[in-house]
């Protein structure tokens, strides 16, 4: 075995062992967090940091929990909800109904804050025009919406 291969295999091992981690991480920690976070410490300073601190327990918990029972079922938590409980199945459709809406809700929340961002450019180069927000966001709903038809 060359140099190159052990380290393709090195790397390979490295990213393979990181990268769920990393994954689950960036998903916990997502674009709704972020914004949440700007908005009340701007609005409260660090008088809600223990809901921080909070969260982030609950959310290590959880992970762990939800990585134990895949490592011992072999089978994912929404899967064993499914299977496991008398009316599993239409938790799971909730639970992925849910799932949906707040990620929806985090892009919109995203949305939002480049909207204002774009308003400020518009009324810096139209020297004064103000465009709601709102409208901004439907036109990119819209935009979204026709393009991946």
């Amino acid at each position: 075995m060359n140099l190159l291969q052990f380290l393709i295999k090195k790397i390979r091992f490295a990213v393979g062992t990181v990268g769920p981690g990393l994954f689950l991480l960036g998903y916990s920690i997502g674009i709704g967090n972020a914004i949440t976070m700007a908005k009340s410490g701007a609005g409260y300073g660090m008088g809600l940091f223990w809901v921080l601190i909070l969260s982030c327990v609950f959310t290590y918990i959880l992970m762990v929990a939800f990585g134990q029972v895949t490592l011992v079922t072999g089978k994912t938590i929404l899967f064993n909800i499914r299977t496991e409980f008398r009316f599993g199945w239409i938790l799971a459709v909730l639970i992925i109904i849910i799932l949906i809406a707040v990620e929806l809700l985090a892009l919109t929340g995203l949305m939002g804050m480049v909207a204002e961002l774009h308003q400020e450019e518009i009324r810096l180069i139209s020297g004064g025009l103000k465009i709601p927000a709102s409208l901004i966001i439907a036109f990119w709903w819209l935009c979204s919406i026709l393009s991946c038809g």
